[in-house]
């Protein structure tokens, strides 16, 4: 599994973790912005139900322009906002819980004992090249040997996301969080869940997603400005393809993926029972491709229109 196809995998939990932004060694490769924005926006409609489709990024650098007047329309038009997550994830102690219920390794267990020597020494590299951004997040060697091998991977990917300046405080999801404060806000899943995709995964999984992150992490310095510009530019298909076209675990890509897509497919469809405007914002990467939420949708008989 390529690095970018495990980023798609990783975002809400990415997002989530980096609730403390971690310092910035340099500031962020600039992102192109000469050409106006039109990140991916769809709606599904019927008679007395409008249901809007977003796809976010949830890690940006400063000041990347993206919110369209048709996506800022949609977002305030909402009777009810809905994110992978809801508002009790920004609560820290709901955080904190989670962490130590899927987080951590068993008190006789270590993530070193869980590594080969060799995957030790390559784990050691990253982690003292990530140190400062590691440390702003409370991650000294000594807890990161504590964590189970999802954990440190998740960690390590914030970290370096740190390290280039893109940060949560700057993604999507903290907009529409501040924009829509005085609105319904509910999540299509759970702290438990979001975590609990990682956790059921068995260590040898998890170690296997580790070392991907640790031998390809120089690869983000390249992919991560292209996955931003394709989704900034509402390129869905180049992004999906960016993103998920190497899902060769079966296993992994259809826990923490596909099957989310067709959860959420079936929420929207029970939702259309219900009068009122819903404005959905989720991961781009689940918004494209092959089983991507549209696909899902139009397998139940459902027309999704693209509005930008």
């Amino acid at each position: 599994m390529k690095l970018a196809s495990l980023l798609a995998l990783a975002a809400a939990p990415l997002a989530l973790l980096a609730a403390t932004p971690a310092l910035a060694d340099h500031h962020a490769e600039p992102v192109a912005t000469t050409t106006p924005a039109t990140p991916g926006l769809w709606k599904v409609a019927d008679e007395d139900t409008t249901i809007y489709l977003f796809g976010t990024f949830h890690f940006l650098p400063k000041d990347v322009e993206w919110l369209t007047p048709p996506v800022a329309e949609a977002m305030d038009s909402a009777d009810l906002v809905v994110k992978e997550l809801g508002p009790e994830s920004e609560d820290i102690a709901n955080i904190q819980a989670a962490v130590v219920k899927h987080g951590l390794l068993a008190p006789d267990q270590s993530l070193s004992g869980l590594l080969t020597p060799e995957q030790n020494a390559k784990l050691a590299e990253v982690v003292a090249e990530l140190e400062p951004q590691l440390a702003a997040n409370g991650m000294s060697p000594a807890v990161l040997d504590r964590l189970r091998p999802w954990f440190v991977f998740i960690n390590l990917t914030v970290a370096k996301f740190g390290q280039m300046g893109f940060g949560a405080e700057s993604g999507v999801e903290s907009v529409i969080t501040e924009r829509t404060k005085d609105k319904e806000r509910i999540g299509l899943e759970t702290l438990d869940q979001q975590f609990g995709f990682f956790a059921s995964l068995s260590n040898e999984d998890q170690v296997r997603l580790l070392m991907t992150t640790v031998e390809g992490l120089d690869e983000i310095e390249t992919a991560l400005p292209a996955m931003v510009e394709n989704w900034r530019m509402g390129k869905v298909d180049e992004l999906a393809a960016l993103l998920n076209d190497d899902m060769s675990e079966a296993n992994i890509s259809d826990l923490i993926l596909f099957d989310r897509n067709a959860a959420w497919a079936e929420w929207i469809g029970a939702r259309m029972d219900q009068p009122g405007t819903v404005f959905i914002a989720v991961g781009a990467g689940h918004l494209g491709g092959p089983k991507s939420v549209q696909d899902f949708l139009a397998q139940k008989g459902i027309t999704v229109t693209r509005v930008q």
